[in-house]
């Protein structure tokens, strides 16, 4: 049977009776503030939302690790530190996200660290830290399917909007040491980067890591 389009009088009516239920209160005015600005993104993420029956649906977090090129991705002079790559990723065939978990080593009282200290952090914890490989098969994953994608999906199950990769650290030519980072910017786009280890990394700055992998 032929789906029914709904008409304008029970659109607005399911509008009035999410709006009756939400909790108005919990919900940033910030994120809000986005999604009036830059509605085209969120207004097909509800669509998906609504045509699942209002019911999350996390499917396939599954990426494929890609080669990474510094020079192609950056420019000539970029090179990556052997001896900081994350040798526990050897042989990675997938990452599976359902079972990544997300750091941002600040203890407590801390608002702030540098990345170089973020960095120590992360290896005295002896978990898996996903680098090079893993930030461009994310970014290949985005730029194939977008609003399905497994960044945009972390984003809206957990409100993520920034990851970095310290399983492998680069070296520019004027000898700054950095990690690849994916940032969610202004109209719901998602950039792949670079940061230096050098300076502050916050709470929001989060690492993907895990205490094993699929090979």
């Amino acid at each position: 049977m032929a789906t029914k389009t709904i008409g304008v009088e029970q659109r607005f009516e399911l509008l009035a009776k999410l709006a009756a239920h939400l909790d108005w209160d919990s919900i940033d005015s910030r994120s809000v503030q986005e999604i009036i600005d830059h509605p085209a993104i969120p207004g097909q993420q509800f669509t998906l939302f609504l045509k699942n029956g209002c019911r999350f649906s996390f499917g396939d977090l599954k990426i494929a690790p890609a080669p990474f090129d510094p020079v192609a991705f950056i420019s000539k002079g970029w090179n990556i530190v052997l001896e900081e790559h994350d040798k526990m990723t050897g042989g990675l065939v997938e990452v599976d996200f359902n079972q990544v978990d997300f750091e941002d080593c600040l203890e407590e009282g801390e608002t702030m660290i540098t990345g170089e200290v973020k960095l120590t952090r992360l290896k005295e914890r002896k978990r898996i830290r996903y680098g090079a490989v893993t930030f461009m098969g994310l970014l290949n994953d985005y730029q194939t399917r977008e609003v399905n994608s497994v960044l945009e999906t972390l984003f809206r199950t957990k409100s993520i909007v920034h990851l970095d990769f310290f399983g492998d650290v680069l070296l520019g030519p004027n000898g700054n040491r950095c990690v690849l980072c994916l940032d969610r910017v202004s109209g719901g786009r998602w950039i792949g980067t670079y940061r230096p280890l050098a300076i502050h990394w916050y709470r929001r700055f989060l690492t993907p890591v895990c205490s094993q992998v699929s090979v």
